[in-house]
């Protein structure tokens, strides 16, 4: 089962995504078209790649690296979570 993440916000250009208490920012772009707040969306694949080089040779930014790493950490765990919860769900 794939996780579904709710659009809570979006702030200019990034946008705020939620599930199960935990938010993550992405960019508007990576969303797809015509997404909007309170939209329901299915995360069917991960694919992160770094946007920040250093401009003497090609290498990321420790910074960025760091913020990437810890974004697809995010990414595995919310995936890993969303496959124990139930299909449905009694209120």
């Amino acid at each position: 089962m794939s996780p579904h993440l709710t659009v809570d916000r979006i702030e200019g250009d990034l946008a705020v995504l939620e599930h199960g208490g935990l938010q993550l920012n992405v960019p508007v772009s990576a969303l797809p078209p015509g997404a909007h707040e309170g939209m329901v969306l299915e995360l069917r694949e991960v694919c992160v790649e770094p946007m920040a080089f250093g401009q003497d040779h090609g290498e990321p930014v420790p910074e960025e690296e760091a913020r990437l790493q810890e974004a697809t950490e995010r990414l595995k765990r919310l995936a890993a979570r969303s496959a124990d919860l139930p299909d449905e769900i009694e209120l």
